[in-house]
């Protein structure tokens, strides 16, 4: 059985081949993350028992603690593409496994109270989710190849067939509670199936209904409900005579999911963006009862406890867990994150766009600092300030400023924009650059919100728009991109004066006809250096006051992120991370980190995203090359300490992680300090500190110099399987990760 690890992935030591031009001899050195951010958005789940979530997660199952919110265990495998199936007690699950190649599904059957797999067949065919497991007997259902087949689970053999010239499309199935029918949501009509003739015996008589898109069996066994997509009607029929029994209007605009109670007397009717979300009815006296909602946006899945007293409400990126009598939420999870990602410049500050919210993380503790709705509005694009305090987002065509420590907008701006595709800051904080949905280009002035400056494509030949802009590192220059009307692709530079930003030159990139990006580089010898990428290799042109100078070429730099102090650049091939010393052609580093994301301008925090799309942060000061560098001067007066030695200060992932029963906590120290190293239950509670006491500055990540834990709370007592937070100070440096007991 496979085991994971929340939050922090443990990777082996990943070997950095130094590679250069000039044949320069090979070393290696290893490189980790140094945290994870989110959790991976859940996909599926269900109630095991009154206390207990089952969360489908992209790669494997979670057991979650209603109570504490904890994950209480992990299992399963699950890779892309695959489909997970509930039994209706949830005490069963099928992972679905297609291969496109062999033309074939592996179907594979877990207990999930005991988290082991008790069951694995093929079958020859695709079948995704389509499938479900009886109630009381080993047998599932699966839908493929327009036949029926029902399937002992237990050893995979096929012991009957459902079949019909046409099969129609079906919805959703259903066995009785005596297993001897199988009941079938087609396109219009609810069938009913022999399953000891496997024979069709008609449809349940009522209104004709233009489309099913869902049904559910009463617990009991008694009633079948069916609902439409994008309607608000639900039907209700008596399974035993098979009659209509009752339509009703679920009050709201549309119905997405319908869930009976355990004892069947109620009924419950999701909208996705109702107000109310939720309706109750009392299946008896076909009335409305009661309904609730949240604060949230898009609610995608309901499901109840066995008890009716708690429900999950999931939606697209936060879960509620509530509490049906007194209509309050008992727990809130917001820490998920999506692919829309941006990072603060001083690389403090992380923020996501997700479908309904703009998430912040904070990146040294790699804890969720705060979440923001965005009101169901359309948002294309944002950006964070380079001090990570602000964000800009555009709701109703005009763009706002928001305060991340308050949670409060600072600045409306007056002016209509558009919807933005691109919002992107400058170096200083005091200037928005944004392309609207027409590749129109616009600067707003922080300092005076009143003030808008925008540039007309005309004037520069330009016949698609801007798209890509980008400011230099000390707010000199703008820079974006278009194309002409001949389809090539022109670089267009404006230079700061004041307050205002006035046209300067513009040059075609020769032998481009691919979308470009664009970079700044720091000053060398004196001029800003311009990097102008596309998938077909790259630019780098020094700016004169009158005209680009080439500086140099190259071949498949793409995507490219530049450090501040300009010497070094990170770019992509063949799918792995290169640093490269630009002035010399000098490749000194070549890793594989899949999925790499941003830079920080400073170079110090790489983010990548793993399988489970959490953000992975690298220390990129570690992707440098040893060799010592002139020690430079951060505006707080404090130094950056040079290569080859302790940058700063890191606690590190744990080791052996899961643990049982001892473990050794990793850190890495840039000045002498005084240690102290906490551990905390996932609630927060204290149970044990470490102590070193002072000492000096160095490497502590060794078996013979990390911190030793032996699992034991301040009590002497040896501490239960869960997760864990531990927290190092040292001097003024705090930070936190997770560590998991496994017994």
């Amino acid at each position: 059985m496979r085991k994971y690890i929340l939050f922090i992935w443990i990777n082996p030591l990943i070997i950095i081949s130094l590679i250069s031009f000039a044949c320069l001899p090979n070393s290696a050195f290893s490189i980790e993350p140094i945290g994870t951010i989110g959790q991976p958005i859940p996909k599926k789940h269900a109630f095991l028992d009154h206390e207990t979530i089952l969360r489908v997660v992209p790669t494997h199952i979670q057991v979650v603690d209603t109570n504490t919110g904890d994950v209480i265990d992990e299992f399963g495998d699950i890779k892309y593409g695959n489909r997970v199936v509930f039994s209706p007690t949830a005490s069963h699950l099928a992972i679905i496994t297609y291969d496109k190649a062999l033309e074939k599904s592996t179907v594979s059957i877990w207990d999930t109270k005991a988290r082991q797999l008790v069951a694995a067949w093929e079958i020859a065919s695709s079948v995704y989710d389509r499938m479900v497991f009886s109630p009381n007997e080993p047998i599932v259902a699966i839908l493929f190849r327009k036949e029926i087949n029902v399937i002992n689970w237990q050893t995979g053999q096929s012991i009957g067939k459902l079949m019909r010239e046409n099969f129609p499309s079906y919805q959703a199935m259903a066995f009785s509670l005596d297993s001897r029918y199988l009941y079938i949501a087609s396109a219009y009509y609810v069938e009913a199936w022999n399953l000891e003739t496997y024979l069709f015996e008609g449809n349940f008589e009522g209104p004709f209904i233009d489309r099913i898109d869902g049904m559910t069996l009463s617990p009991n066994g008694k009633a079948i409900a069916t609902y439409k997509y994008n309607s608000n009607k639900i039907h209700l029929w008596d399974v035993s005579s098979r009659e209509f029994i009752w339509q009703n209007s679920s009050g709201s605009t549309d119905v997405s999911e319908i869930v009976f109670s355990p004892d069947s007397q109620r009924l419950y009717t999701i909208s996705p963006k109702g107000d109310p979300q939720v309706w109750i009815w009392d299946i008896k006296s076909e009335e409305r009862v009661d309904s609730f909602t949240t604060k949230y946006n898009d609610l995608t899945t309901f499901i109840l406890s066995l008890d009716e007293k708690t429900a999950l409400l999931h939606y697209w990126d936060v879960e509620v867990l509530w509490d049906i009598e007194n209509k309050s939420p008992r727990t809130v999870w917001s820490d998920y994150t999506d692919l829309e990602v941006v990072l603060s410049a001083n690389g403090k500050t992380l923020a996501v766009l997700t479908a309904n919210y703009i998430k912040t993380w904070d990146i040294s503790s790699q804890r969720l600092r705060s979440y923001f709705t965005t009101k169901n509005d359309f948002t294309r694009d944002f950006a964070i300030s380079p001090d990570g305090d602000k964000f800009a987002r555009n709701p109703d065509n005009r763009i706002e400023l928001w305060n991340l420590q308050t949670g409060e907008i600072e600045i409306q701006f007056p002016h209509f924009i558009g919807f933005a595709e691109t919002i992107t800051y400058s170096s200083s904080g005091r200037w928005i650059a944004v392309v609207n949905d027409f590749r129109k280009l616009f600067i707003l002035d922080v300092n005076n919100p009143e003030k808008i400056q925008q540039f007309k494509t005309e004037d520069f030949n330009i016949t698609s728009g801007f798209s890509d802009v980008v400011f230099s590192n000390n707010d000199k220059y703008l820079a974006a991109t278009g194309r002409t009307r001949n389809q090539q692709y022109s670089i267009q530079l404006w230079e700061q004066v004041g307050d205002t930003f006035i046209p300067g030159y513009s040059w075609l990139d020769p032998d481009r006809n691919t979308r470009l990006d664009l970079d700044f580089v720091s000053e060398v010898d004196g001029r800003t250096v311009l990097a102008v990428t596309g998938p077909e290799g790259g630019t780098l042109w020094s700016l004169l006051p009158d005209n680009p100078k080439l500086h140099t070429t190259f071949d498949e730099w793409y995507p490219v992120f530049f450090r501040s102090e300009g010497r070094y650049l990170l770019t992509t091939h063949n799918d792995n991370l290169q640093v490269w010393d630009w002035q010399t052609k000098t490749l000194h580093t070549e890793i594989t980190i899949p999925d790499y994301h941003d830079l920080s301008q400073d170079g110090t925090v790489l983010l990548s995203f793993n399988n489970d799309r959490q953000i992975q942060i690298w220390d990129g000061t570690e992707l440098l090359p040893s060799e010592p560098e002139p020690t430079s001067v951060e505006p707080n007066g404090k130094k950056i300490v040079t290569l080859g030695h302790i940058k700063r200060n890191q606690l590190l992932q744990n080791f052996p992680n899961p643990f049982n029963p001892e473990t050794w906590i990793p850190f890495r120290l840039a000045d002498e300090s005084r240690v102290t190293i906490n551990i905390y239950t996932p609630t927060g509670t204290l149970i044990r500190t470490l102590s070193t006491g002072t000492i000096e500055a160095g490497d502590y990540s060794s078996y013979s110099k990390a911190v030793h834990w032996d699992g034991r709370n301040d009590k002497g007592e040896q501490v239960s399987s869960s997760i864990y937070l531990y927290t190092i100070n040292a001097g003024d440096f705090s930070a936190t990760r997770k560590m998991i007991i496994k017994k």
